[in-house]
């Protein structure tokens, strides 16, 4: 077992892709509560099949997964919460064991993509690593076993419990004689590191470590965060960096209304694309725009691989906005007249003008900003109007909390002064608050021009 302060240094030197731990989690900020992780498995139902970012959902009754009728097994609101939803699954099944799984469960969640955000900046400051991607999955459900028995993955993966006991049962990558893909494997038990996984506990498993999940007495509800210990390739940013594309996707004609079923040539629709993306890869600078944009992408969102859809924002110049997020905001220079911007694994570009360097600082200082102290940093109208956009891109991607969400934002001066009544903590984002402390010691944005 290992507590204490020393928590994240302890396990970056003994620990980290060595050897398995199940230690308290002091040091380790995932304390999700059960409503959370209800309304989680809600928007992930909902949201079930909304393309490739979205979360995908799999549901198992005993080895079976259901297909046809999944959403007769998925959480409603109807269920009340967690525990409302576990009863059903009972009562509806008659007993038999089922197995509900969430991947990339991050996206249906800001409080849990914030939680495992900082769980991670802590991870990489003890280690010196950026993964090449992380997800979260979440458990819930009574099952002797998961699906398929013993199996391994090339990521290290991190256990929180939101509700209930489990068992991890861990094997070295050197075991031998394991009956992997098998429900039958009790005789290699007795050779199995046994990790207890409950709220208050965080447990560890180093990449390609043998596993499988023991949860049979009872309904449990647990976060898995699965860290690929490798650095993002090429490829990878390629693939990060889906919305510079739609200039080049854009001439894509959906449908496939050839005359021959058996002619499989790509339609003539499709020339314009292929041209485009042919254009575009020769393109030295479109193709530098694309990593720089993955690299910011992967390095604000701390390796998470989705990021909480955005929203519609429309800021007036009365309202206050605070930074609600785990990574500084980055500007980065992009060319002679326009700058990066990201933030929590989304980027854009804005144009360069100098006040913009001013607005993001005193953003990351997370101290509360008026929209109106924010334009009065711009004298040109140009300007003002940069910066306006600026705070609404930022605002859609919840980078920014914005009214009433903003004073419960942990950290803020506003959370402290929640008290207050509208017109006074409205006043905490004048000017003035761009005080000593946030010129000086608000965390850096900026990064170098690429080269």
């Amino acid at each position: 077992m290992v507590s204490g302060d020393g928590f994240w240094s302890d396990f970056a030197s003994h620990y980290y892709g060595r050897e398995p731990l199940q230690t308290d989690k002091a040091g380790a900020d995932l304390d999700i509560s059960t409503e959370e992780m209800f309304r989680l498995l809600l928007r992930a139902a909902a949201a079930r099949g909304s393309g490739p970012a979205g979360p995908r959902i799999r549901f198992h009754i005993g080895q079976r997964q259901v297909i046809a009728d999944l959403p007769d097994y998925l959480p409603v609101a109807a269920d009340g919460s967690l525990d409302g939803y576990l009863a059903r699954l009972e009562g509806q099944l008659g007993g038999e064991s089922y197995l509900l799984v969430v991947e990339r469960a991050q996206v249906s969640s800001r409080p849990v993509w914030q939680a495992v955000a900082r769980f991670l900046s802590s991870l990489y400051a003890a280690t010196g690593a950026l993964p090449g991607s992380v997800d979260v999955e979440v458990f819930v459900g009574r099952y002797p076993h998961t699906i398929p028995g013993i199996h391994r993955e090339r990521s290290s993966v991190f256990v929180s419990m939101v509700q209930g006991v489990k068992d991890i049962l861990v094997w070295p990558p050197d075991q031998t004689g394991l009956p992997l893909g098998s429900a039958c494997y009790q005789d290699a038990v007795a050779s199995a590191r046994r990790l207890r996984c409950e709220p208050g506990q965080l447990v560890y498993w180093p990449a390609m470590h043998w596993h499988v999940g023991e949860s049979p007495a009872q309904g449990t509800a647990g976060l898995h965060v699965a860290v690929l210990d490798q650095p993002p390739t090429v490829r990878d940013l390629l693939a990060d960096t889906s919305e510079l594309d739609a200039a080049v996707a854009a001439p894509a004609i959906p449908g496939w209304s050839v005359a021959d079923p058996h002619d499989l040539a790509l339609p003539p629709g499709l020339d314009a694309a292929v041209e485009s993306v042919v254009a575009a890869y020769s393109d030295a600078q479109l193709l530098t725009d694309r990593l720089i944009a993955g690299w910011l992408r992967r390095r604000t969102a701390l390796g998470l691989s989705a990021a909480p859809l955005g929203r519609k924002v429309s800021l007036h110049p009365d309202d206050v906005v605070v930074r609600d997020g785990v990574h500084p905001i980055v500007l980065a220079p992009r060319d002679s007249a326009t700058s990066w911007l990201a933030a929590d694994g989304r980027v854009g570009y804005a144009r360069s003008v100098p006040s913009l360097v001013q607005l993001v600082d005193w953003l990351n200082c997370g101290e509360p900003v008026s929209v109106e102290a924010a334009l009065g940093l711009a004298v040109p109208p140009l300007d003002r109007k940069v910066l306006m956009q600026v705070l609404n891109l930022l605002a859609s991607w919840r980078a920014l909390a914005t009214g009433e969400t903003a004073l419960r934002v942990p950290g803020s001066s506003l959370a402290a002064d929640s008290a207050l009544d509208g017109p006074a903590w409205r006043a905490r984002g004048s000017g003035a608050a761009m005080d000593a402390r946030c010129a000086a010691g608000g965390a850096s944005s900026r990064l170098a021009p690429a080269r």
